[in-house]
């Protein structure tokens, strides 16, 4: 819906969905929201993607719970992609079958990927595998068995890598994703991390939030161990992570997004509900951190977010 609206393109998701029924409506404020996270993630990914790193070109993407994601073939085509390029989607496998039976069905999404010998498709366990892109089912909460299988693909640590989680990590207990956030930090050279959250579960509006995902089943288990932005940022300098930052949504449309695109978006659709856009944006956020043993300063330099 709002790739139909023109929020943003992406024609690698409307092939990969083309014959899903039933796409539910959203509202005018729901589009927004997603294409701000869309905007603001993808952002990141380029910065990271066009950092130098000398004589040291291999970088790695891993997508924690991925689902239909389709960042793969958008880095694609914004010519950001690289033969040495690694890029890891983890997720459960019923999630992933779907996804992979729905990639079976598109040879030219397929042919983005590698050539027909080049992939190795298993769609009873719903993974994927070639040289630069991998699809790999799996429980979050058991993170070393992913590692082993992310290594079976290649996967080193020593490489420069962004991890993405988007509202992943918050369905989970906190033991089980600060587990995730130390061993990327206690094993890794250089590597990156965006998160994108909801927070502040104790006013009125974040309760009316928390008590709507409950009806849905969806339990944010690890809300309340990271309410606020300030707790975003210590979840990671606590288990060694050297720099964080973390902006909440409305930070960041405010002062993230140019001013040129923002009135382009806020010409698309017109907000009935302004004042509940600024609340759901106060309620969600985006963390990133950064933890480098490297002797390249290129990393350092680096600024993700830095809000003008």
């Amino acid at each position: 819906m709002a790739i139909r609206v023109g929020y943003y393109q992406d024609e690698a998701l409307v092939t990969l969905l083309a014959n899903t029924r039933n796409i539910p409506h959203r509202e005018p404020l729901m589009l927004r929201g997603y294409y701000l996270r869309n905007y603001i993630m993808r952002d990141i990914v380029r910065k990271f993607l066009s950092t130098e790193q000398g004589s040291f070109p291999k970088k790695q993407i891993v997508n924690l719970g991925a689902g239909f994601d389709t960042l793969y073939f958008w880095i694609k085509k914004q010519n950001l992609f690289s033969p040495d390029m690694l890029y890891f989607e983890l997720d459960f496998m019923d999630v992933l079958k779907h996804k992979v039976e729905s990639l079976s069905n598109h040879p030219t999404l397929l042919a983005q990927i590698g050539s027909p010998d080049e992939i190795v498709l298993d769609l009873n366990s719903g993974s994927l595998r070639s040289a630069n892109y991998n699809i790999i089912p799996g429980d979050l909460r058991y993170w070393d068995d992913l590692v082993s299988k992310m290594r079976e693909c290649n996967f080193d640590p020593s490489v420069p890598t962004l991890y993405l989680s988007e509202c992943v990590l918050i369905y989970m207990q906190a033991e089980f994703s600060q587990s995730i956030i130390s061993w990327i930090a206690e094993n890794s050279d250089v590597a990156l991390f965006a998160c994108y959250e909801q927070i502040k579960p104790n006013d009125a509006f974040g309760k009316m939030m928390i008590e709507n995902l409950d009806r849905r089943g969806c339990s944010l288990q690890g809300l309340r161990a990271f309410p606020t932005e300030q707790s975003q940022i210590n979840r990671f300098l606590s288990v060694g992570w050297t720099k964080a930052e973390c902006y909440n949504m409305n930070i960041l449309y405010q002062q993230y997004l140019p001013a040129e695109e923002r009135r382009r978006v806020e010409r698309l659709q017109m907000l009935d509900e302004i004042e509940e856009w600024f609340l759901i944006n106060d309620h969600y956020c985006i963390a990133w951190s950064m933890v480098n043993k490297q002797t390249n300063p290129e990393w350092d330099k680096l600024v993700f977010l830095n809000p003008r």
